[in-house]
């Protein structure tokens, strides 16, 4: 759910002034649940950051620049990392079981954006590794992290099914229509379309505040677009685009933009996709 969390937020809140008076099902959030959703976002981060920026040596080397792959070795980062997710998982979905079945996978984008946070910017990569084979292995780290995203959403799936935790239409009291398959990839579409568009457009460097502020942002306004044009379910074809954007944003770079590399800069038609970091996308992107 990540970014569907925020869509639903604002969504369910202009449902709630609309049916004020209303008796029935309650859609929205309550003070408790918001409550309990930023407690374990704060506890999530700061955990995160001591384990991997204090007690960590591998992620305080000063040329960490923020790749799992580039700047690190990949067995071992990612091993640390999808262990470390795991347990932020596991705890945060069972501790917020009451507010959505996918708070577990919010958590876990709020640990990669803490782990993202001790390392540089993608100029740093680039400037150490001006080379095509770099950006194609920024590639296959973000799958890398896509694939953790979806192990842990059919982990979710699974404690849904036994009752471990709580579906959308138990909490909520409202059981939506099953839509069909081709209508999720639609949504999947959609959302990757308007991303692309926003962060093509206005990405134009890669610093790290604006890289993940126009990255949630993107990714906000196209869940809420996606969400309008093809209503879907369940939200991982919605976190899926930005993961898939990054993905294309590095390949298409690694053939047709590498000649600014030596400086830093990505080049070519999609530049603004490969400015951010595969931990970006997996964070500020899809959380």
């Amino acid at each position: 759910m990540p970014n569907q969390i925020v869509t639903d937020v604002i969504g369910e809140a202009a449902i709630g002034l609309v049916q004020r008076g209303s008796e029935g099902t309650s859609l929205a959030f309550n003070r408790n649940q918001r409550w309990l959703l930023v407690a374990i976002c704060v506890i999530t981060y700061f955990a995160t950051s001591f384990v991997f920026g204090t007690a960590s040596p591998l992620f305080r080397t000063p040329g960490f620049g923020g790749s799992l792959f580039v700047d690190a070795s990949p067995i071992i980062s990612l091993t640390a990392t999808f262990v470390w997710v795991s347990i932020v998982f596991g705890i945060a979905a069972l501790a917020g079981r009451s507010v959505r079945p996918d708070v577990g996978l919010f958590a876990v984008a709020v640990a990669f954006f803490a782990i993202r946070r001790t390392g540089g910017v993608t100029r740093d990569v680039y400037l150490a590794h001006p080379t095509p084979a770099a950006l194609q292995a920024l590639a296959f780290e973000l799958i890398a992290l896509g694939l953790m995203f979806g192990a842990l959403f059919f982990a979710t799936r699974q404690l849904v099914r036994r009752g471990i935790l709580f579906d959308d239409a138990a909490l909520d009291g409202v059981r939506p229509k099953p839509e069909p398959l081709g209508q999720s990839f639609v949504a999947t579409f959609a959302h990757f379309i308007v991303f692309c568009v926003i962060v093509l457009t206005v990405l134009r460097s890669d610093e790290r505040m604006q890289v993940t502020a126009i990255l949630a942002i993107a990714s906000l306004l196209a869940s809420i677009c996606a969400v309008r044009l093809v209503p879907a379910t369940p939200s991982a074809f919605f976190w899926l685009a930005p993961i898939v954007a990054g993905v294309i944003g590095y390949c298409v770079t690694s053939w047709v933009g590498t000649g600014t590399l030596l400086i830093g800069e990505p080049g070519a038609y999609c530049a603004g996709l490969a400015r951010g970091l595969p931990l970006d996308f997996a964070s500020a992107g899809v959380g």
